[in-house]
Formats: C-alpha cells, structure tokens, sequence
C-alpha cells in the first residue's frame, strides 16, 4: 500500500507535468481543466488527511516548492481555494475550514484569491486576514462584495505581498481609499482596481498622492465621482510614471480634468487611457488636441464615447489621435464634424471609426461619409453599426 509520502510524491509529480501550462492560454481545453482539478482534489485530500505530528509541514513545503513555478497553479488558485477551504456558512458570510486552532493546510499553497460577488463580509474578511498560511497571497479579488473600509482595512493589515488588488463595487467610500494609501507595504502593487467605491475628490487625492503605488501600471478607478479634483489630482501625481492603461470612464470629468490630464508628462507613455460618459465638452476635447498627451505622436489608444464633443472638438481630435481607431459614439457630432472628417487627410488613417449615437449626423452625411470610406478601403470596409465602420485587416 502506498503511503502519504509516495501518493504526494506522485501528485506533485503530475502537477509538474508542463502540459498544465496549456490552461492558461485563451478557451483551454476543457478534458485538460478538469484534469488539473482532479489532480488538485487529490493534493487536498492528501494534505486534509495528514496529521500534523507526521510530517505535516514539510509536506506542504514540498508541494509550495513544487507548484511555485507553475503557472497554471496561479491561473486556478481560486479553483482550488472554494474546493477545499472555504465553504459557505448560511447565506451570507464564509467562514474558512478549521483544523484545531489552525488553518487549513493547504492554504499555504495559496498565491492568488478571486473572490468575486461571494457576499463577502467585514467579518469574513477579518477571518481571512487572521489566516497566517495566506502570508503569500499575491493577487486578491474582493470585487462585488459587502465590505466596507473596516473589512478592506482589516485585509490590507495582513500585509499580504501583493501584485494585484481589484475592490471594485464594494462599499468603501473616501475611507477605503484612504485606507489602500496607508497600506506603505503595496510597493510591488502593479495593477489596482477601485471602481464604484463611492470615491469622492478627497479619497482619489489621499489614493493618488500615496508613493507606494509608483509600480501602478494599471489603474481603474470607472464610476467614482472624483470630478475634476480627482482627474487632477492624478495630473499632480508625478511619481505614477509607469501607468500603462488608465480607465476613468463615469468619474463626472469635465473640460478642467480633461485638461489637466493632457498636460501631465508622466502620463506620455500611457497607451490606454477610457474617458467615456464623463462630462468632456469641445473645450475639453480641444485642451486633449492640443495637449502634449496627443500632440506626442505615440499611438495610444483613447475613448471618448458618451461625453458632450461637438463638431469642433471631434475635428480637433480627429487630427492628431495617433491610433487607428477613432471612437466617439454618443456624443453631440452634427454634419460639421463629418464635414471635417472628409477634409482630413488621415481618414484613411483609420481602421474603426465609430460615430453611432450621435443624433445629429444626418443620413445624407452618413452617406458621404461611407462612400468615401468606401473608395479608400474598398471590400475590406465593414459596417459595425449605423454610423459606425470598421476596415478588415490582413
């Protein structure tokens, strides 16, 4: 009969298999998934069952060692974590699997936690932070849950080393976000998601101003109502140099921080920046034309969709976006702009461009404009909507 010691021989063997790797990939296989889960219900079994006064620890050593590598154990962590340690306690909270007085074991081996829409609580957020085998959890997802600045508090006091953190959705307000500047330990934090935290301009100051954060190299803060204080807070905030993609869209931004924004030099090498349904008008559109931000010549990658552009502010921008797409649906573009669009040179430039919405573009100058886009791309123009095209590529 084989012993502990040789079945966790055995399975660590096969979760070292590279073929794993495969899962994360885009739409893996779906025979290679459900292996790897089977294969992780075995693990926790085998550590489930281990006692403690055996050899416990240096088991889940060696299965941390092994999996540390692994990619696919990163990708599937959350898998792993609702097969084996949480489970749920009546409808409204967690509450982790115990063993004694300690945690479970396998918890040790956990590096990534995605605990989206779980109805998560500040109490069952405290339980989790009090787990001392979660010490080197990485990524946390707590989006969409029932936490408020108390709960997020009592997680960010674990000081877990992470790389990323979503707490999207989440009833936060000012204080949350006071409470991830005050977290010194997120110096390796690369990306941060705090959308719909009921962030106002003060908490997007104290978040934005906190020097931990300077590794940021995604940033979401959609729907919080910073207003412009918040957009320029960030203009002010020098030391966020690596920002890679920037999603503000629904953050009540107006022609000020529109401005502000376009001015700030540390933002030049952003090359996503998502401003849709703020309150961005031909004046504010106009500052982004002519800012530093467009007027580099980088090919960046901006949305305006759902804010207040006219036909001269859509003309000013349609002249320097460096990208090859073109994205102002819902705003407040009339023939004017389409006008300006057809003198442009760089109409054939662009390989979508996107006007739906826009109530006042008339059919007659819809019309113009698709047969001029027509005569450029040819066959390889494609209709994505009533005022809307996108150009095949090879």
């Amino acid at each position: 009969m084989a012993t502990r010691s040789d079945q966790l021989t055995t399975i660590l063997t096969t979760l070292e298999d590279p073929k794993w790797d495969r899962l994360t990939q885009p739409f893996p296989p779906g025979e290679l998934y459900n292996g790897f889960k089977v294969v992780w219900g075995q693990l926790l079994t085998v550590l489930d069952d281990w006692p403690d006064d055996e050899g416990l620890a240096g088991a889940v050593d060696a299965a941390s060692a092994a999996l540390e590598g692994s990619t696919a154990h990163l990708r599937l962590a959350p898998e792993m974590w609702w097969r084996g340690v949480i489970k749920r306690k009546g409808g409204d909270s967690l509450r982790v699997k115990r063993r004694g007085e300690k945690g479970h074991p396998a918890l040790a081996l956990v590096r990534s936690l995605e605990l989206y829409d779980k109805r998560i609580t500040d109490k069952a957020a405290r339980l989790l932070a009090a787990c001392p085998q979660l010490a080197g959890v990485a990524r946390l997802g707590v989006s969409n849950n029932r936490l408020t600045a108390a709960g997020l508090e009592a997680l960010l006091e674990a000081e877990w080393p992470l790389m990323t953190l979503s707490v999207s959705r989440n009833k936060l307000g000012d204080d949350g976000a006071r409470a991830i500047a005050a977290a010194t330990h997120l110096s390796g934090l690369t990306e941060l998601s705090a959308g719909d935290i009921g962030m106002g301009p003060a908490g997007a100051a104290a978040l934005l101003a906190a020097p931990q954060l300077a590794r940021l190299q995604t940033l979401v803060l959609i729907d919080n109502p910073m207003g412009d204080a918040g957009a320029i807070a960030l203009a002010e905030a020098t030391h966020l140099t690596r920002l890679w993609q920037l999603n503000l869209w629904g953050c009540q931004i107006g022609d000020e921080g529109a401005a502000a924004l376009g001015d700030a030099p540390h933002l030049i090498n952003t090359r996503h920046i998502d401003l849709r349904d703020n309150l961005i008008s031909d004046e504010g559109a106009v500052a982004l034309a002519t800012s530093p931000l467009l007027q580099s010549g980088i090919g960046r990658a901006l949305t305006l969709t759902g804010n207040l552009i006219g036909d001269a502010g859509a003309a000013a921008l349609f002249e320097v976006l460096s990208g090859t797409s073109c994205r102002l649906n819902d705003n407040k573009l009339g023939d004017g702009a389409v006008d300006a669009f057809l003198r442009s040179e760089r109409l054939a430039h662009y390989t979508q461009l996107e006007l739906n919405g826009n109530v006042d573009i008339s059919d007659a100058a819809r019309d113009r404009l698709h047969e001029a886009l027509l005569a450029l791309h040819g066959g390889k123009l494609q209709r994505a909507g009533y005022t809307s095209w996108h150009v095949q590529q090879a």
